[in-house]
């Protein structure tokens, strides 16, 4: 697929029934008292909108753990603001934000422009993601220590 061309994925033998049967929007599910907030499809204006909105509610409600799933959006790098605010937001009652299913293309070119704030939380997303997949095997960086001439 091109870079920045986007399509729905195509359902194979691993999706769930609730998988193919995935609208496009924005929904709000509870397992127990925990929150996870799902984004399907493109992220737009709307949908900006949207997000903003049920976090603010959630906050009002004094929510202080929330996930975000952003595994079946796409031009998901436009929420990084709201994305955020909400981390700042969660962080100053002690709370958290887990963001699930940040494809890190996809935001490599926001990242060129976001704010520190993003810049972490994308990081933060990724290194948990990474650590969560035990089974994957993990890149090594090296640092090179002898940088005389």
């Amino acid at each position: 697929m091109a870079q920045g061309i986007h399509e729905p994925s195509t359902p194979t033998s691993g999706d769930t029934p609730s998988d193919r049967l995935r609208q496009p929007g924005v929904e709000l599910t509870y397992t127990g008292d925990r929150p996870t907030l799902t984004v399907t499809g493109q992220v737009d204006r709307a949908k900006i909108t949207e997000v903003s909105g049920t976090v603010r509610g959630l906050l009002a409600v004094g929510v202080d753990e929330l996930v975000v799933d952003l595994t079946h959006a796409w031009d998901s790098a436009a929420l990084l603001s709201v994305l955020a605010r909400t981390r700042a937001d969660l962080a100053e009652r002690g709370g958290t934000l887990r963001l699930v299913g940040v494809a890190l293309p996809e935001f490599l070119a926001a990242l060129t422009a976001a704010s520190l704030d993003e810049v972490f939380l994308v990081y933060d997303a990724v290194r948990s993601n990474a650590e969560d997949r035990h089974s994957a095997p993990m890149a090594s960086v090296q640092r090179r220590v002898d940088w005389s001439p």
